[in-house]
């Protein structure tokens, strides 16, 4: 993360510097988490070695609000 901007008015501009290859399939996931709201600009800044492979996620992340017990069919 470069600049993180908070215009109080429910819009925040965050930038980011990544490689290219880290935005390829981005764009549909990205207008999926904002419900088409998000608006996604890049620019290439430059050329730069090769800094080997980007970190994934093969499944998604469990965020919970509040503690409490679940079961095993709830989390899949």
């Amino acid at each position: 993360m470069v600049n993180l901007v908070n215009h109080g008015t429910g819009r925040i501009r965050a930038q980011f510097q990544v490689p290219s290859r880290g935005l390829i399939g981005y764009r549909s996931e990205f207008l999926t988490d904002t419900r088409g709201t998000g608006i996604l600009n890049s620019m290439l800044l430059g050329y730069e070695p090769h800094r080997g492979a980007l970190p994934t996620r093969l499944t998604g992340s469990l965020v919970a609000d509040r503690s409490g017990k679940s079961v095993a069919y709830a989390l899949f």
